[in-house]
């Protein structure tokens, strides 16, 4: 998948309705009211190239999967439950941020998506088998998982022990994807200002990055868990699909790799 006929990496109608009123009208000040100078200014912004070619990843990866019941973990405001209305959709969230999402999702629809399961739950500090399956997720039934956005600011082994809960929720032929830094992130000197910036920035806002990944360990937790790596991009090969082709100043994020796992 590269980008479409105009330069555009992933298109999401909701995206920018999804976000609190207030900070939609702080973002248009700064650009002086202009609508269409948002793209532009977004590309100054080191982890809106990651937002869109993940994005861009996790819709191509569902997509061919089947359509099986979708689950998210750390969903935030992603708009996937509106993109795909007629699917069975779990999303998991703190429930301070589930709330929030819920609010915005009834100011700009009315109502919840009818298909969407919206679980108030931290994942990292409680065992959620028992919670999903009581929430009507069928565990004898392929699923695809979505862990985007996560892994990157948990402890290696609190992503052993999301996987331990994965190995159990997903039957053969299930799929995960999610992203992760590779093992060089913090020690490579050659790392641009803007990608420096966002890891300083993750620290300023209390949202550290903990754990690095080598694709032979990568490999390795798989076969630990039940599971085989299907697909593995690494910044390169996400420059490739995503951003070889536009006019934009969008690259592939450095450092973050894209991977996909099926359940043996």
């Amino acid at each position: 998948m590269r980008e479409d006929e105009q330069g555009k990496v992933f298109q999401d109608p909701y995206a920018l309705s999804l976000l609190p009123e207030a900070r939609v009208m702080l973002i248009k000040q700064s650009l002086g009211g202009c609508d269409e100078d948002i793209s532009q200014a977004l590309q100054n912004i080191p982890f809106a190239s990651q937002v869109l070619s993940r994005s861009a990843f996790v819709e191509k990866e569902f997509t061919a999967s089947g359509g099986a019941q979708y689950v998210q973990y750390g969903s935030g405001l992603d708009s996937f439950c509106l993109r795909h209305p007629e699917g069975k959709n779990f999303e998991m969230d703190r429930p301070a941020m589930m709330a929030f999402k819920k609010e915005q999702l009834l100011r700009i629809q009315g109502k919840l998506p009818e298909q969407t399961v919206f679980i108030p739950i931290d994942v990292l500090m409680q065992d959620a088998y028992e919670v999903v399956v009581n929430h009507g997720f069928m565990d004898q039934e392929k699923s695809f998982h979505c862990l985007m956005g996560l892994l990157m600011y948990c402890r290696p082994e609190e992503v052993e022990q999301l996987f331990l809960l994965l190995s159990k929720l997903c039957v053969s032929g299930s799929e995960v994807v999610f992203d992760c830094f590779d093992e060089t992130t913090f020690s490579d000197q050659n790392s641009t200002p803007g990608f420096k910036q966002w890891l300083a920035q993750g620290k300023l806002t209390g949202e550290v990055f903990q754990s690095l990944w080598s694709k032979k360990q990568l490999e390795r937790l798989a076969l630990e868990q039940g599971f085989s790596m299907k697909t593995y991009l690494d910044p390169s090969k996400i420059e490739q699909l995503y951003f070889s082709q536009g006019e934009n100043a969008y690259h592939a994020c450095e450092h973050v790799q894209y991977v996909k796992f099926m359940k043996l």
